[in-house]
């Protein structure tokens, strides 16, 4: 009797997950006048060693850790349908970067910077003042010019309404494509793979959010640029990203906290005509959120 009432149970629960609506996942676009707060962080530890192959000789041993913390009010001054805002002005509270513990305050804290895209990228003017480059302008540089999370999260979304506890697998190409342009890192998209799934559906201030579960991984095929070098079987990256958002398309509110991975072994060229071995690591994660405020 017990067992009969336990395939009972399982059979209504069944019954009852496939009775549920699909929903479609909608998320807002950037529309002209819109104005959100943004609270960005992100750290990343990284480790590079290097040993004599012949003579096990440790030739290179380094770990690099950094941080970024941005908080800002984004008002949206230009847009583009299905694309990111082509102009936009933050007034940024807080901007500040670590290198090994050490901070350092960029030149935008506590002043209002206009981000414009022409032809082909972004230009970023401390209002006011001058544009910025180089340097000073790194962490816009990153964000805008080599793509960000918002470029990333498109493509992970499903292509039709699905059901709570639903998953649904990922188009890996592009992820590849834009992980290869924004880190010089290739990997192989053919032995990629990548599944979302939403976990959680409810009301917030009138609103539908979802919550959705992804994970990324890509097997790295080289390293470098103009030489790139072959990395070893078993090198990955690997991604797990959690978004909870607005998904009715009436509000862009949501935060992402994402985590990442990046590990593999290589054999380089040393003196001599000598080799060696190549262990990296890469440790990062990513904290995002923003909160669309009411037009007056």
């Amino acid at each position: 009797m017990r067992r009969g009432a336990y395939l009972l149970a399982a059979l209504l629960t069944s019954v009852a997950a496939r009775g549920q609506d699909a929903y479609p996942i909608t998320i807002k676009e950037a529309s002209r006048g819109a104005v959100r707060l943004g609270d960005v962080g992100q750290s990343t530890l990284s480790s590079t060693r290097i040993v004599d192959v012949a003579t096990g000789q440790v030739l290179h041993d380094k770990a690099t850790q950094s941080a970024q913390q941005s908080t800002y009010r984004e008002t949206v001054l230009d847009t583009v349908p299905g694309k990111r805002p082509t102009r936009l002005r933050r007034e940024y509270q807080k901007a500040v970067t670590w290198t090994d513990g050490k901070p350092e305050v960029l030149p935008y804290q506590g002043k209002a910077v206009v981000i414009d895209k022409d032809e082909s990228r972004y230009h970023f003017l401390l209002e006011g003042v001058a544009e910025l480059t180089d340097a000073p302008a790194r962490v816009l540089e990153g964000e805008f010019n080599k793509g960000d999370n918002s470029d990333l999260q498109s493509l992970l979304l499903p292509a039709k309404g699905v059901r709570p506890d639903e998953s649904w697998r990922i188009d890996m190409t592009p992820v590849a494509r834009g992980w290869q342009r924004n880190t010089g890192m290739q990997v192989d998209p053919a032995r990629s793979s990548g599944t979302g799934r939403l976990t959680r559906v409810y009301r917030k201030d009138g609103r539908l959010f979802g919550v959705m579960a992804f994970r990324l991984e890509m097997p790295i095929a080289s390293l470098g640029g103009a030489r790139p070098v072959k990395a070893d079987s078993g090198a990955r990256v690997r991604m797990d990203i959690n978004l909870d958002c607005c998904i009715d398309g009436g509000s862009s509110s949501g935060t992402l906290r994402a985590n990442f991975w990046a590990d593999g072994t290589a054999l380089v060229p040393a003196a001599e005509g000598r080799q060696a071995r190549l262990t990296f690591s890469t440790r990062g994660t990513l904290q995002k959120a923003h909160t669309e405020l009411s037009r007056p």
